[in-house]
């Protein structure tokens, strides 16, 4: 008998060991799982307050052929590329149609690199305030053409509500546009144009609601179009050296405070008043007392009169 349940006690024994090594797994997976989750690097700037931004923390690239997206750097002969670390963005679209060689006439080509930085305001929905932006930049760029051609480069700041996932502001920083037709000789009749401008300053200004997490994209493209053979090429570098946000006073807020101070000043002034009111009423009270109670009974009473000598 001693055997008996001395078997089924280690039999309990090892499967609540199981369950309890299993849930200790379970939770280690779950701890690994949330470790491993990048965490979300933001700036909360409230009302009144500004941020300046040292680095960019996040940087993306694209580049396309039409609506056809291709990997940088393989379709495209120029490098697209975002540095985050170094607040640096380049890009490039070129295009080299031969005779014969059934090149895409007509299709645009996009090279996109941007660099942002996430930020968040605290407070109501609701509520809606002013955001100010301002940026310090280099940007340099270059296009050279042959040919029937459309060629620009751009850089921007645009805003995103990442609460919404959609576009909400957008401000263009500088930008260059040719076109033209440059003639068919690939060896003569090309067309080159440089841009640079160091250290040039920015502001622009937005409304945005309070209480949404928002990424702000310092965004640089290159654009190539051809209508006909020859090469074109369009390349631009850009690096933002000081990034702030700025965030106005809430109106409504600044209201609402207001509104509560008038009321307390109101109550303190209401209570001063029903102090001097009760005080008033003990005086009449008194005096009314003093004028229905005979003298006789009165404390203190009768007075007796001065002794003459």
């Amino acid at each position: 008998m001693r055997t008996y349940y001395r078997a089924r006690l280690e039999g309990a024994l090892f499967v609540t060991g199981a369950c309890i090594a299993k849930t200790i797994g379970l939770l280690a997976g779950l701890a690994v799982l949330t470790l491993g989750m990048p965490a979300l690097a933001q700036e909360v700037v409230g009302p009144g307050e500004t941020v300046s931004f040292v680095t960019a923390t996040a940087g993306a690239e694209s580049c396309r052929r039409g609506d056809v997206t291709f990997t940088c750097g393989v379709e495209f002969l120029g490098e697209t590329t975002a540095r985050p670390g170094a607040n640096e963005v380049e890009t490039s679209a070129r295009v080299n149609i031969l005779p014969g060689s059934g090149g895409h006439l007509g299709v645009p080509l996009y090279s996109e690199a941007s660099i942002s930085n996430d930020f968040f305001i605290p407070g109501p929905p609701d509520n809606i305030v002013t955001v100010h932006f301002t940026v310090a930049y280099d940007f340099y760029g270059n296009m050279s053409s042959v040919g029937l051609y459309t060629l620009g480069n751009s850089l921007s700041l645009r805003v995103q509500d990442r609460t919404n996932n959609t576009f909400v502001a957008s401000h263009e920083l500088t930008a260059m546009q040719r076109q033209g037709d440059q003639g068919i000789e690939l060896g003569i009749g090309a067309a080159q144009e440089r841009t640079a401008i160091p250290t040039q300053k920015a502001h622009f200004t937005v409304k945005l609601r309070r209480g949404g997490l928002y990424r702000l994209h310092f965004e640089l493209q290159s654009a190539a179009q051809s209508f006909m053979v020859g090469f074109l090429r369009a390349d631009a570098f850009a690096k933002w050296h000081f990034l702030k946000v700025s965030v106005d006073e809430d109106e409504v807020e600044q209201l609402a405070i207001h509104d509560q101070e008038i009321k307390a000043k109101i109550n303190i002034h209401d209570q001063d008043i029903k102090a001097r009111l009760k005080g008033i009423e003990d005086d009449l009270a008194e005096i009314k007392e003093l004028l229905l109670t005979p003298q006789g009974r009165r404390p203190g009473f009768p007075i007796k009169p001065p002794r003459r000598n």
